[in-house]
């Protein structure tokens, strides 16, 4: 424990300027004629006593008055501001509406194609046509390519046999499709 003088802590805490205090407020006075020359004179006393109030609280070593002007010259920045983490958004769900299929009046593609030329023959049924490769029985449709019309047989003979031909018609389902005086139609089958 320090034990301070009665007598010091009065003189450094009670306000009323000391002896030396009252010199040096004296002497800046009559060598100056401004209020500010006071002013500080009036701050150097001040820190004078500060320099020996702190002196008499320490018990290492006396304090310079450079020490006591550092320390009350200490500028205090005010602290950064506070970084608040915003969380991250939550990813945002989007349902969208399934688009409803377009009602198409086409008809679907068939799964069998194919494309050539077509003649006529006398088969024994009007409703019979003869193909190269497919099945007895199979039901074709033959369509000209150039008017769009078309006609429906099934598969009852072998034939053509000529180069570019794909398949032979009655001349009944012949007439469906063109004149029998054309001979042959570029045809596209499907079945």
């Amino acid at each position: 424990m320090v034990l301070v003088p009665m007598l010091s802590l009065l003189h450094v805490g009670d306000g009323i300027p000391g002896a030396n205090e009252r010199a040096v407020v004296a002497g800046a006075a009559a060598d100056a004629s401004s209020d500010d020359t006071l002013i500080e004179a009036r701050r150097a006393a001040l820190a004078e006593r500060s320099v020996r109030y702190a002196a008499s609280r320490s018990r290492t070593s006396l304090l310079s008055r450079e020490d006591v002007e550092a320390a009350n010259a200490t500028t205090t920045t005010a602290p950064p501001p506070p970084t608040t983490a915003r969380p991250k958004p939550k990813p945002v769900r989007r349902t969208v509406a399934a688009k409803p299929a377009p009602v198409t009046t086409a008809k679907p593609a068939p799964a069998n194609e194919q494309a050539g030329s077509a003649s006529f023959y006398s088969p024994r049924d009007a409703a019979e046509c003869a193909h190269r490769t497919l099945p007895f029985g199979t039901i074709v449709t033959v369509t000209n390519v150039a008017t769009g019309a078309s006609t429906t047989c099934r598969v009852g003979d072998r034939g053509p046999f000529v180069a570019g031909r794909v398949i032979d018609l009655s001349k009944q389902r012949f007439a469906e499709l063109a004149s029998p005086s054309a001979g042959v139609i570029r045809v596209r089958l499907t079945w």
